[in-house]
């Protein structure tokens, strides 16, 4: 069981990551959320369903929480990198929102945080976690990856013909 940790709790939050997270129960668990406006973890802790889980306002304190093997970035791009390298520093697994930081400098820190200390370091791709696309690559008709990335959004809006039998453009 993957222990989470969540820092910012804004409408990424809200809208992508609990939703998803809730769904793999049996794989993860949300221990901590952290704001710096206090509401917010705890409407969504209640919106979710999530129990008890710590409410934390400072994110140096998520990323150093015993109780915490991952830690998901939603914040302002710029601190992102901060808050990855002391994730890192932490021995915590990051998951951050793209884009990675606001520099190449900065994702390159990220990069050699996350080596040095030898946990995962990955940018959400929302679109990963799509219904549709993961309905895609179960799906019998789906031969390969390829036959979704070909999917055309702008075909679809412009009245073309979509082959993707799963369209969510229609």
């Amino acid at each position: 069981m993957i222990r989470v940790g969540i820092i910012g709790c804004g409408k990424i939050t809200e809208r992508a990551s609990l939703p998803n997270l809730v769904n793999y129960k049996f794989k993860c668990k949300i221990t901590c959320l952290c704001d710096i406006i206090k509401s917010r973890p705890e409407s969504l802790a209640n919106r979710f369903n999530l129990g008890e889980i710590d409410v934390i306002k400072d994110w140096r304190n998520l990323v150093r929480h015993n109780d915490v093997d991952a830690v998901f970035i939603n914040t302002p791009n710029y601190l992102h990198e901060c808050m990855a390298v002391e994730a890192a520093a932490n021995r915590k697994h990051i998951l951050v929102e793209k884009p990675i930081a606001i520099s190449l400098k900065a994702a390159n820190n990220m990069v050699k945080a996350a080596k040095r200390s030898g946990v995962l370091l990955m940018v959400e791709q929302t679109q990963r976690f799509d219904p549709v696309h993961q309905a895609a690559d179960i799906s019998p008709e789906a031969d390969s990856r390829r036959s979704l990335r070909s999917h055309s959004r702008r075909a679809c809006r412009q009245g073309g013909r979509c082959a993707h039998r799963l369209c969510c453009h229609r």
